[in-house]
């Protein structure tokens, strides 16, 4: 899998507040709270995967904020 996080830790402005990460199988990830992240990315292969997520405060699973600009994605495979 792939995870897309925000370097910061907060909002992003654009693509260089960016950064990703390849995951391995049977590897785990925990997020910071408030981390922002893209949902995580399958290489194409298939997978299984199991997400624990953590309520807001009001009860609500996921907050969406609009990005000053548009990402663009590239394969890293030199196939």
């Amino acid at each position: 899998m792939i995870c897309v996080v925000a370097k910061t830790g907060l909002a992003p402005e654009g693509g260089d507040d960016l950064r990703a990460f390849r995951t391995r199988p049977g590897q785990a990830i925990v997020l910071r709270e408030g981390t922002w992240h893209l949902g995580m990315m399958c290489e194409g292969e298939e997978m299984v995967a199991a997400t624990f997520i953590y309520r807001l405060a009001n009860g609500e699973d996921t907050e969406t904020l609009p990005l000053k600009t548009q990402l663009r994605l590239f394969s890293s495979s030199t196939d």
